[in-house]
């Protein structure tokens, strides 16, 4: 759905009711990214950093055109994954065992504590630049059949959206892709002005 204020912003929302959603669980994909975590917690710290950067610099909120605080955490597990620190199989482990459970009265795995593991300046500024380098999507000459160009936990690489999307940027959700193979973009709500700002912020 889509919201239109009397001042002409347009806010795009979701509204579902029940356990399922467009053949989804609810709360899949987060039970998902949790059990990455719990299999790979290295990953969590380095997460956590980059969320309270993005904000304190206001680029974490999706009515405002920017990346949510769970695009942040799939970039900085993309990242981890294309670098080779966490394994790309890690997404297809979790999400086989997270579809055999029965219902949301059941718990994810519980997660270490690695709050003294705090990422080295390096990492950060290399996870940044990783990010300011996704400004070539935006110059994406090859859009014909399909949307934005962006990445995809599940691919482990590039990928394109659906020309359905509006978005300047494809995050792919592992969740719904492993779930029922539909590609369905975590960064719909990103427009093209706050892509460009988190881009020269992360410069």
């Amino acid at each position: 759905l889509n919201f239109s204020s009397a001042s002409g912003h347009v806010v795009e929302t979701d509204i579902s009711i029940g356990v399922d959603c467009d053949g989804v669980r609810k709360g899949f994909l987060d039970r998902l990214v949790r059990s990455v975590f719990a299999r790979a917690p290295r990953a969590l710290p380095l997460v956590r950093v980059v969320k309270q950067w993005a904000k304190v610099e206001g680029l974490n909120k999706a009515f405002d055109g920017f990346l949510n605080s769970l695009g942040w955490t799939l970039l900085v597990l993309y990242w981890l994954m294309d670098r080779g620190d966490v394994s790309p199989n890690l997404i297809h482990e979790a999400g086989e065992s997270e579809l055999k459970v029965d219902g949301p009265g059941s718990f994810p795995p519980p997660l270490r504590d690695l709050a003294a593991k705090v990422p080295s300046i390096s990492e950060l500024s290399e996870f940044f630049g990783a990010v300011a380098n996704f400004e070539h999507f935006l110059h994406q000459d090859d859009w014909q059949g399909g949307g934005a160009w962006g990445v995809s936990l599940f691919e482990n690489g590039e990928v394109q959206g659906p020309d359905t999307d509006c978005s300047p940027f494809f995050l792919e959700d592992p969740g719904v892709r492993i779930a029922c193979g539909r590609l369905q973009n975590v960064a719909r709500a990103l427009q093209k002005r706050g892509w460009r700002k988190i881009l020269k912020k992360c410069r």
